[in-house]
């Protein structure tokens, strides 16, 4: 059923036997209780989760993350809005790194972070700690630095990987 169905197109007023008969007294009472408006359009479905009322999987998996199940046993504290307000391609979005590989650490010497890395891994408790450290450490441009760099590293480790070609760093960077 439509709401154009429960609404008498003649009068602009409710169809008030219908609406007492599909929906029970207090449901109806809150239903005839609304203002009819002339220029209804036609009816859509409508997203509430959404500012332009679409479905997309993005927010529905949020809803669900949210709303209907418990996370907490999921959620790593540390200051993730730093990392997803950062400006930097979308590409990144797929991020993964390591830092204890020779050809890796000549990718942070060159851009210039390595001696902040290499203090924090001595004294950090696993990546998720470490990675949160160095947020913490960076400011501007070192923290954009860092995050195309781990997206270098990847890039450069999926070239090696799938394409058997191996990047220079400095070329990783630029």
């Amino acid at each position: 059923m439509k709401v154009k169905e429960l609404v008498n197109n003649d009068t602009g007023s409710w169809k008030t036997d219908l609406v007492n008969f599909y929906f029970d007294p207090h449901v109806a009472n809150q239903i005839l209780s609304m203002p009819i408006f002339k220029n209804m359009g036609e009816d859509k479905c409508s997203w509430k989760f959404t500012s332009h009322g679409e479905y997309n999987v993005k927010t529905a998996y949020h809803y669900i993350m949210e709303s209907l199940m418990d996370n907490s046993d999921l959620r790593v504290p540390g200051t993730w809005m730093k990392i997803w307000n950062m400006k930097i391609p979308q590409k990144f979005n797929d991020w993964y790194v390591f830092f204890g590989c020779n050809k890796v650490e000549e990718v942070w010497v060159e851009a210039g972070l390595w001696n902040f890395i290499q203090d924090k891994l001595e004294i950090a408790d696993g990546f998720v700690d470490l990675f949160f450290q160095l947020l913490e450490l960076l400011y501007h441009d070192s923290l954009h630095m860092f995050a195309m760099t781990m997206w270098c590293i990847w890039k450069r480790r999926n070239e090696k990987l799938w394409d058997d070609v191996e990047t220079q760093p400095a070329i990783s960077i630029g």
